[in-house]
């Protein structure tokens, strides 16, 4: 067997690959289901946090590099972790890029069983991986080197279409914050309006703003930010310009049991909210 066959062979049994081509011919990957066991054993090891799992999300790109230091896979070779919220139906296109490093990619369900791979369909020995999501849950994106101690910096990129995150649509009192997860309503009080519903406008994929009487007139501003990276929470913030009664419920529609509502009473000034505990529901 040539070395360029072994060192693909290598990267293919232990991470669970599929259909990868060395020296011309394909490779097909054997005892996927137990590796992906042994994988994912891996991943949740508590001894080693080189193999911890950071967040990403749709739309993002992150920078990373391969090293020694990261987690260990077979003599040689080494990966990183990326896991975003996956929506059954949504079409994802995953690119890994390297200027000094022959990248490979895995896709990895919540099993984890390895769903897709690819070491060199981008430029040069880039990798470019797609696939149709069909299961609402975590994924796992694997970044690693494919040549034994061939290491270097990279970055990977996610893009999503279709699907729906959750149950939430938009309308004229309803947001859809962060890749369309969260949902966010609210409901206001005056001195002459017992219950009122507030109108929304969408700013950025994380932020928006409620309006009450007239839409020139701002009265609250409503921000859910992804912090799994952070403290392994999503945060809600939230500022208003007004003294009326508000009552803004944020939902995380993958979770629907989890909501949280924030109050300002009415004839008093907004406090501004910052909940950086507010969703332990990561990624």
């Amino acid at each position: 067997m040539s070395k360029g066959l072994s060192w693909k062979t290598s990267v293919v049994v232990l991470i669970g690959a599929v259909g990868i081509t060395a020296g011309g011919a394909a490779m097909a990957a054997t005892g996927v289901a137990d590796l992906s066991s042994a994988v994912q054993q891996r991943l949740l090891s508590k001894a080693d946090k080189a193999c911890s799992i950071q967040s990403m999300t749709c739309g993002q790109t992150k920078t990373g590099a391969i090293d020694s230091s990261d987690c260990f896979i077979q003599s040689g070779i080494y990966a990183d972790f990326w896991q975003f919220p996956g929506v059954a139906g949504q079409h994802v296109v995953i690119d890994a890029t390297s200027a000094n490093m022959d990248t490979f990619l895995v896709l990895l369900d919540n099993v984890p069983t390895a769903r897709a791979s690819d070491d060199d369909s981008g430029p040069g020995t880039d990798s470019h991986l797609e696939f149709d999501l069909d299961f609402t849950e975590p994924w796992t994106i694997a970044v690693s080197n494919i040549l034994p101690f061939d290491f270097g910096n990279y970055s990977v990129s996610l893009v999503c279409t279709g699907g729906s995150a959750g149950s939430c649509v938009p309308d004229a009192d309803t947001l859809c914050l962060n890749n369309g997860r969260f949902k966010v309503e609210a409901k206001y009080t005056t001195a002459q309006v017992p219950s009122g519903t507030a109108n929304v406008v969408k700013l950025t994929d994380e932020t928006g703003y409620l309006w009450f009487f007239n839409q020139n007139n701002v009265e609250s501003v409503v921000k859910v930010l992804n912090a799994c990276g952070v403290n392994n929470r999503y945060w809600v913030f939230a500022a208003g310009l007004t003294n009326q009664g508000v009552d803004i419920t944020v939902t995380d529609t993958l979770h629907p049991t989890a909501a949280k509502h924030y109050l300002n009473p009415l004839n008093t000034t907004f406090v501004t909210k910052t909940d950086t505990d507010a969703f332990a529901t990561c990624p």
